[in-house]
Order: C-alpha cells, then sequence, then structure tokens
C-alpha cells in the first residue's frame, strides 16, 4: 500500500515536469519555424535579386556582343570591304531592339484559390500589353486591361478569375501575353504560375515576314 501511495505522488509530482517540457519544445518548434519563414523570405528576396541579376547581365552581353560586331564590320568596310554594309544595318537593327526590349521579374503575389494576382515589374524599357492568353484549359477570365502600358522599373498585376475545380496554388498555369515595344517589335512572354508565384519564361521575339 505505502509503495503504491509514493508511486502515486511521483506520477502526480511528474505530470508538471511534463507538461513544463512538452511547452518548451513547442515553444523551442515554433522558434524554429518562425526562423525557418524567416530564411524562405530571406531566400525568396535573393531569388527575385538573381533573377533580375542575370536577365540585366543577359541583356548587358547582348549589347556588348552587338557592338564587338559592329567594330569589326566598320574596320572591314574602311577596309574597302562594301559587302558588310548590309550586314552593319542588320546589326543596328539588332541593337535597337535590344535597347528597347522589355525584361520583366516576378515581384511578390496575394492569389486567391480561384484568382490569380502576381505583381510584375518590368526592368527593362517600355511595354504595352496587347492579348492575354492561357496556354492549356481555358479556364482563366483575365482581368488586366488590354493595352495597359508599363514603363520601365514600373508595374503591373496580372489578374484573372479561375473557374477550374482545382485550387490555383496546388497547380500550374501557363500564361503568355502578346506585347509590343516602343518601337513596334512584338514579343510573346510567358509566365508560369503557381499561386502567387511566377517563373518568368524567355521573352520570345514575334517575327514579322512583311518586315525588310
Amino acid at each position: 500500500m505505502i509503495t503504491d501511495w509514493l508511486q502515486g505522488i511521483g506520477t502526480i509530482l511528474g505530470v508538471p515536469g511534463a507538461i513544463a517540457a512538452f511547452i518548451l519544445l513547442f515553444i523551442k518548434d515554433k522558434d524554429k519555424q518562425s526562423q525557418i519563414n524567416k530564411l524562405i523570405l530571406i531566400a525568396d528576396e535573393l531569388k527575385k535579386q538573381t533573377n533580375e541579376f542575370e536577365l540585366q547581365t543577359q541583356q548587358m552581353r547582348e549589347q556588348n556582343s552587338i557592338f564587338k560586331e559592329q567594330l569589326d564590320l566598320l574596320y572591314s568596310i574602311q577596309s574597302g570591304n562594301k559587302d558588310q554594309q548590309e550586314k552593319l544595318i542588320e546589326l543596328k537593327k539588332k541593337e535597337l531592339k535590344s535597347k528597347n526590349r522589355p525584361i520583366f521579374k516576378w515581384e511578390e503575389g496575394n492569389s486567391g484559390p480561384k484568382y490569380i494576382n502576381v505583381k510584375i515589374k518590368n526592368v527593362g524599357e517600355v511595354a504595352r500589353l496587347l492579348e492575354f492568353y492561357e496556354i492549356g484549359n481555358g479556364e482563366l477570365i483575365f482581368v488586366t486591361p488590354k493595352g495597359t502600358e508599363v514603363a520601365k522599373n514600373n508595374f503591373f498585376q496580372l489578374e484573372a478569375e479561375y473557374s477550374g475545380k482545382e485550387n490555383i496554388h496546388n497547380i500550374d498555369t501557363l500564361i503568355e501575353i502578346l506585347l509590343e515595344d516602343a518601337v513596334g517589335n512584338k514579343y510573346r512572354q510567358k509566365f508560369n504560375i503557381r499561386g502567387s508565384k511566377a517563373e518568368i519564361l524567355p521573352i520570345e521575339e514575334v517575327r514579322d515576314n512583311n518586315k525588310d
């Protein structure tokens, strides 16, 4: 009997200690989760900055390559090679396109289960958004107005209502925008969207066979 009584007291005294240990473990887990959330935010911000740097570096490399080709052609023309003049004209056109090309990057998002709302920044030159397409099931109704003009270092909201059965955060949605730069060149820009985040795919020039 005395042994059972002592064991009972020990059990009772052990309960607060177990509860305290559980609370401490819970607090530690919350602290860890808070730290993980902070690291995720930092990683997202570093990814945005890295993507922007890569886009700008790619544009600089392209312009440097064009400049080098121009110098080589000018030297060839001055040396008496007249056949290079046409190539120089083409390079000038290429340079003009490169200098006026829009460059987009994902900034942030606030999408819900049945709508897309992501903020996109244009770090390149001015762009006019002509048409919006969903590449897939056609379950989006676009809200962003056609003809929206996005200046350099400005933003636009890519918004669309979703009529599908899935939660928009659980699926990948491919959106394409037909756009035009300041000098009339047209491009197709694709965005792979999952929830509030957007992966921006390489921009594609729309070739116009009627142009010289």
